[in-house]
């Protein structure tokens, strides 16, 4: 749909790209520093664009994608050893994570007055047997499935970036705490 509208509206709209890698995506991360890396060399649009061509390929998958990213970038003819280093390094994990942040400062910019964010996520337990649990399961959880993560503070992450939690919800599945809520800008 994206694609469809920026083809529909090239040359009209200025269309922004940030990156907002989903938790629950085993590749996200992975994929944001590959396109990243790329685009420290003036390929963003190339290997952003080889990436929505091959998602279907690498991702749901549960195990790294780095070897098909690389052979992506090799494809488009970037440097390899400064792809490499851009792709490893945490300033580029730094740059994706920016922009997280500032996708949440969009959401509180553009939600009308009123308006609300729901969502539904894992939640790190605030029992602590389960809390404790929970971390150590993370690692493992996360490769098995669906790169999701019980031990993340979702509630903490929405506080940290200006939204107050209304109404939550708490319920456990297959042993693993999640919530269900509505937040607002503060």
């Amino acid at each position: 749909m994206v694609e469809d509208l920026r083809k529909q509206y090239a040359g009209k709209v200025t269309f922004v790209a940030r990156y907002f890698p989903l938790p629950g995506h085993f590749n996200g991360e992975r994929a944001a520093r590959a396109v990243e890396a790329a685009a420290q060399q003036g390929k963003f649009e190339a290997m952003y664009q080889r990436m929505y061509e091959t998602q279907t390929q690498w991702g749901e998958k549960q195990t790294p994608a780095d070897a098909a990213f690389r052979s992506f970038a090799q494809d488009l003819g970037l440097d390899m050893a400064a792809w490499d280093k851009a792709y490893n390094d945490p300033a580029t994990l730094a740059r994706i994570n920016k922009d997280v942040a500032e996708t949440f400062q969009e959401i509180r910019r553009v939600l009308r007055p009123g308006g609300e964010v729901r969502f539904y996520e894992h939640q790190r337990s605030n029992r602590w047997p389960l809390a404790l649990l929970s971390g150590l399961m993370t690692p493992l959880r996360s490769r098995a499935a669906g790169g999701c993560h019980p031990a993340r503070d979702i509630l903490a992450e929405m506080e940290q970036a200006g939204f107050g939690v209304e109404s939550l919800d708490r319920f456990a599945v297959r042993g693993f705490e999640h919530v269900v809520g509505v937040a607002r800008p503060r």
